[in-house]
Formats: structure tokens, sequence, C-alpha cells
């Protein structure tokens, strides 16, 4: 049986080389640890010909004949895409950011975040603290603008093209903001315009293919909202104005029913009772509706319970002996005095608490 300290010592030896597996092995694993090692010693893999007569290179897709693109250049052949990326320098996303340098309600806020970062993880490493703080303060101030930002003709979709190709594609005042840059607009619709960032890069502004459509879209949320608001006040003053009609013609309803002309001298049948209940209810539920009363009346609130002393049936004196006993009962016990208190047994339980008290 081994030790604790041998048991230590075998986890902490670094596995042996072992040989190199042939490419054209099942398993492709090489074996890390002893045990794997000797585990896969043991195990013989056997390897059949397929029935239909196929061989490795049909399952491997090493068979396939692909397309040469050089001729052409659309796209690149198998292995050249990694290493054109590469030459090309393409820069990732915290390489980006990490260039744009922080305005100071940025840096405010990447300071709050390390802040944070700090009571929360002591020990991280400063420099790897920082970068996170730096990205997340330029996202968030990001963020915020694109929410505030609507595309119009003085503040346009554009892109932003430095010697690596597309930067950003960002309205105007955003793209400005990032690159300390003070493009105008006329400019920009003008033509592709090239100037110099904050850090000296040459830039190229140019409108977006897309900002069209965005504009477009900023114009009609506006002129959707003017068009409701119109139709509103629309059908608010022809509301208005049908309830003034009704009214008059209610008076010359009655004055016609009440005239000694007519053919009933004067005197309404329940012909005329029916219509006007039919037309009280209708007005009715339209009063109501509109003054959200009846049926259309918000609900009460609901009334708040006061909150009640269990011992107050007692008086003071006797309440401090019940309470005093109440407390060294258990649950059950609790229970029965309760049960006590509202059957308004209260002599019972004066006498109770008296007793226990007392001996």
């Amino acid at each position: 049986m081994k030790t604790l300290k041998q048991v230590l010592e075998a986890k902490s030896e670094k596995p042996q080389p072992s040989a190199p597996i042939e490419p054209d092995s099942i398993t492709a694993l090489v074996p890390k640890t002893k045990d794997e090692k000797r585990f896969m010693d043991k195990h013989v893999v056997q390897k059949k010909d397929d029935v239909a007569g196929n061989g490795d290179d049909h399952f491997r897709a090493a068979n396939i004949n692909y397309a040469d693109r050089t001729p052409t250049r659309h796209g690149y052949n198998t292995g050249e895409d990694q290493k054109v990326y590469e030459q090309k320098g393409m820069k990732t996303l915290m390489q980006v950011l990490g260039e744009k340098k922080l305005t100071s309600a940025e840096m405010k806020k990447r300071e709050d975040v390390a802040q944070a970062m700090e009571r929360e993880n002591p020990g991280m490493d400063k420099s790897k603290k920082m970068a996170i703080a730096t990205a997340t303060a330029k996202r968030v101030a990001e963020e915020f603008l694109d929410e505030k930002v609507k595309t119009t003709h003085e503040n346009p979709l554009v892109t932003v093209h430095d010697k690596d190709g597309l930067h950003t594609h960002a309205n105007l005042s955003v793209a400005n903001g990032i690159f300390g840059t003070k493009v105008k607009a006329n400019d920009v619709h003008a033509g592709k315009t090239k100037t110099k960032s904050r850090d000296g890069g040459d830039l190229t502004f140019a409108i977006s293919k897309h900002h069209a459509a965005a504009l477009k879209e900023d114009v009609e949320n506006i002129n959707e909202g003017e068009t409701a608001h119109a139709q509103y006040l629309h059908y608010h003053g022809e509301a208005k104005k049908m309830l003034d009609k009704i009214g008059k013609g209610l008076d010359t309803h009655a004055k016609h029913i009440s005239s000694k002309d007519n053919y009933n001298g004067g005197q309404a049948h329940w012909g005329h009772v029916g219509d006007m209940k039919h037309f009280h209810r209708q007005v009715q539920d339209l009063h109501d509706a509109v003054l959200q009363q009846g049926e259309y009346a918000k609900p009460p609130a609901a009334i708040k319970k006061e909150e009640t002393n269990l011992f107050d049936c007692f008086t003071d004196d006797v309440r401090t002996q019940v309470e005093q006993v109440f407390e060294q009962l258990n649950d059950d016990y609790k229970q029965v005095i309760i049960e006590m208190i509202e059957a308004e047994q209260y002599d019972d339980i004066a006498a109770i608490a008296e007793e226990v008290l007392n001996g």
C-alpha cells in the first residue's frame, strides 16, 4: 500500500516522452502519462479492410482535389488563409481598443471598474486588471454614444479605413470622438475624406452604403410619432363636436316629446322611455370610460391591516405576566394560549400566568 508521500511524488512526475504515433493511427492520441502508455501497450487496435474496398484516402478525404484559387484570387488555397491573415497583421478587438485614447469620462469609468475588481479579486495582476478595466470603460462609453446618436444628414453613417482596412462603422460624431478628428459632414457627402488620427495615422472617411437606409428609418420614426399625435388631436376634436351635437339632439328630442302639438298631447309613452334609457346607457358607458368610473374605475388600494399585539386585551400588569409566561412555552402550548385568547378566556389565562410565576 502506497504512502501519501509516494502518491504525491507519483503525481508530480513529469510524463516521459513516448514514441510518435503514425499519422494513420486509428486513435491519433499521444499517451501523456505512464498509465496511458501502459494501457495502450496492452490494447491492440485491429484494423480490417472496408467491405466495399475503400481505403483510408476515402475516409480521410485525402482523395479530394481542391480548386486552385491562385489564378482568379477569389479566396485562398487551403493553408494560405492563415498565412495571409498573419502577414496583414489584422488587429484584434483588444488591440483596437488599446489604441484608442481614453476621454476624461472613460478614465473615470476605468478607475471605477479597476477599484471594483480590486475589491472582488485583490490578488489579480495589475496589468491584466487595468487592461480589462480599460476595455470595459471604452465599451461602455461607445455603447452610451450609440444609444444617443441619430442618423441625420448632418451626422451621417460613415466608414473609417486605416492602413489595414475597415476600422470603424459608426455615425460621424462617434467616429470623430474615437479618432480625435474633426471631419465635417459636407466633406464626407462630397466624397472620401482623408485625415489624420490623434496618433498621426492615416484615415479615410466615407459615407456608408447603409446611411440612406438608417436615415430613412430614423425619419420614419419621427414622422410616425408626428402622424400619431396629429390623428389623436383630430379624433379628440371630432369627439367633442359629437358630444355637443348629442346634447343639442337630446334637447330637441325632449322638446318634441313635451310639445302640446305632439300626437300624445305632450306626454311621453313607454317607447320614448325605452329610447331614452338606451341613450342613457350609451352615454353612461362613455362617461365612465373617460372619467375612469364605474366598471372602468381603478381597483381600490388594499387596506393595510393595523398590526395589533396579541396581548392588548389584558391590563398592563396582567399583560406583563402573560408575556413572560408565553415566552417560556413551547410551540404547542403557545398555540393553546392563542386559542384561549381568541375564545376570550382572559381570566383563565391570567390565572395560569399567576400560578406559573408564583409557584
